[in-house]
C-alpha cells in the first residue's frame, strides 16, 4: 500500500504525541528512507541536514537534539496537515560532509473531519 499526503506542510510537535488522540485513523509500520544533501529538508519533517560535525549528522529545524551520530536512532513528531500527524523513528545509517542517509518507520494518524 502507498500512502500519499498531498501538499504536506511539516511542522514539529513538542506537546503530546498524536497517538493520544481518540478516533484517529492510524497507519503503522510505514518504511521510510531518504538520503539528503546539505541544506535539504528530510521528507515529512522540518529537519534540514546541515552537514557532518565531529562524526555526527547535524540538523536544524528542530527543538530536539540536533546532532545524531551514525547508528543512532531518534524520534520526530510532527503535523503534516491540520488533521494529519506523523511519528518518524529514524536511524542515521550513514553520514558524510555532503549527505546523510536516514532509514526507519513512520506512523501516521488522520483525524476525521466531523
Amino acid at each position: 500500500m502507498t500512502l500519499i499526503v498531498f501538499r504536506p506542510s511539516p511542522s514539529e510537535l513538542t506537546g503530546l504525541p498524536p497517538e493520544t488522540v481518540s478516533g484517529a485513523i492510524q497507519f503503522k509500520g510505514i518504511s521510510v528512507g531518504e538520503t539528503a544533501s546539505v541544506g535539504q529538508r528530510i521528507a515529512g519533517t522540518s529537519l534540514i541536514y546541515d552537514g557532518e560535525r565531529n562524526g555526527a549528522a547535524a540538523f536544524s529545524g528542530t527543538v530536539q537534539t540536533a546532532l545524531h551520530p551514525q547508528g543512532s536512532t531518534f524520534i520526530w513528531y510532527g503535523e503534516l496537515l491540520d488533521n494529519v500527524f506523523i511519528k518518524q523513528t529514524l536511524t542515521v545509517t550513514s553520514v558524510s560532509v555532503d549527505s546523510v542517509r536516514l532509514e526507519g518507520t513512520a506512523e501516521i494518524w488522520i483525524i476525521p473531519n466531523e
